[in-house]
């Protein structure tokens, strides 16, 4: 009763990587409008020199209720090279926001990438156009509707089916229409958005005896609500609130371990995204104690919630929604020509016991993670 099976892992890895970034951005005028114009590069290069690994299964089980620690028979095993990869990616934008008439803003870019991806002698090479539009209008002073459309190349996929290619780089695009307030000076403020993100091409990372080996999702799409509301609710008092409602959905999966196993069927299609919760919201508020003589001091305290989630992609098993409680206090100074803040956090206030995530793989392995305890934090700034 209470026993636990148990494997063993062994790591070993070398990884080095550049990224660079350059951006101008200018203000002119043609005519009546105005014009911000944003233009840009960066790079990346990534190298993993040699990641290696070794798995054993034969380890001895151990009781969950009389634990025996101090296993080491395979300490001193050698590790296999698993592979050698490399990941080289530049981009160039430009971007111009342009105000057309007093209540109305457009905004529209491209973007050009340009990705390598060499894995176990296979390599990737990918270009691809991203464009962005989006459109602001101000019926009145406080209120401002908008509607954008964005088409992004996200990433490489690095790494490798089962039957050795790598596959075509994740790419996304997305909808959204919303609407912006502010009212009493911009002491009060609220967002409220309505969007559709669909990715296609998502890579998931599988477990043994598939070694370094991944499956490719056919598309994914997410849809729903999201409000923030942020207020200055006097001098020394201020608020700020979330809430999401996120559906998420696979909508195209062609069940890439089918030849693998021997299983049929449509893959998960129609099946929820692992570890989204379908409502999740936040409040945190902060209290400056100054107008009560305490100058400089002031606290915090903050609850963030979330409904429960599928627990991996197959949805074999949900984990359960939890609220967490996190608080801070703060002082702060100015010593010289410093401003120093003295920090301290303590986040999971009440200790809560709960599951913070999953990496499920499937019908093949269920490992959830738990919340992290009690933890507290401290900090000290020095601002120049």
């Amino acid at each position: 009763m209470g026993d636990l099976n148990r494997g063993f892992l062994k790591t070993a890895g070398n990884f080095e990587s550049e990224y660079g970034t350059v951006d101008l951005t200018g203000h002119f005028s043609t005519w009546d409008l105005e014009h911000t114009l944003l233009i840009g590069t960066d790079y990346y290069h990534g190298v993993d020199a040699g990641a290696s690994s070794e798995f054993r299964g034969n380890v001895p089980t151990i009781n969950v209720f009389n634990p025996v620690y101090g296993f080491t028979q395979f300490l001193n095993d050698p590790i296999g090279l698993l592979s050698k990869t490399k990941n080289e990616w530049y981009g160039f934008y430009v971007q111009d926001q342009v105000e057309l008439w007093e209540q109305w803003q457009l905004l529209f870019g491209s973007r050009f990438d340009h990705a390598e991806f060499k894995v176990s002698g296979s390599e990737k090479r990918v270009d691809e156009f991203s464009p962005r539009v989006g459109l602001l209008y101000h019926p009145v002073s406080w209120l401002g509707v908008y509607a954008d459309y964005v088409k992004t190349f996200n990433a490489a996929n690095q790494g490798t089916t089962v039957t050795g290619d790598i596959p075509d780089p994740e790419k996304s695009k997305e909808y959204e229409v919303g609407l912006k307030g502010e009212w009493l000076d911009g002491k009060l403020s609220a967002n409220l958005a309505f969007f559709e993100l669909t990715k296609t091409k998502i890579q998931t990372p599988l477990p043994a005896p598939f070694v370094n080996k991944v499956a490719v999702t056919g598309e994914q799409v997410s849809r729903g609500i999201e409000l923030d509301l942020s207020g200055q609710l006097t001098d020394y008092w201020n608020l700020i609130a979330t809430y999401a409602y996120t559906d998420t959905e696979v909508t195209k999966d062609s069940a890439p371990l089918d030849t693998v196993i021997g299983s049929s069927g449509s893959g998960n299609t129609g099946h929820r995204f692992a570890n989204v919760p379908r409502n999740a919201g936040s409040v945190w508020t902060t209290y400056d104690f100054s107008g009560l003589g305490a100058q400089g001091f002031s606290a915090g305290a903050g609850v963030y919630l979330a409904s429960d989630r599928a627990g991996n992609i197959d949805n074999s098993f949900d984990m359960p929604g939890y609220a967490r409680l996190d608080s801070m206090l703060k002082y702060q100074r100015k010593v010289g020509l410093s401003n120093v803040t003295l920090q301290f956090n303590i986040e999971n206030l009440l200790d809560k016991e709960y599951i913070a995530s999953s990496n499920g793989f499937a019908s093949f392995i269920h490992q959830t993670m738990p919340g992290t305890p009690r933890t507290f934090l401290g900090s000290v700034k020095v601002e120049f």
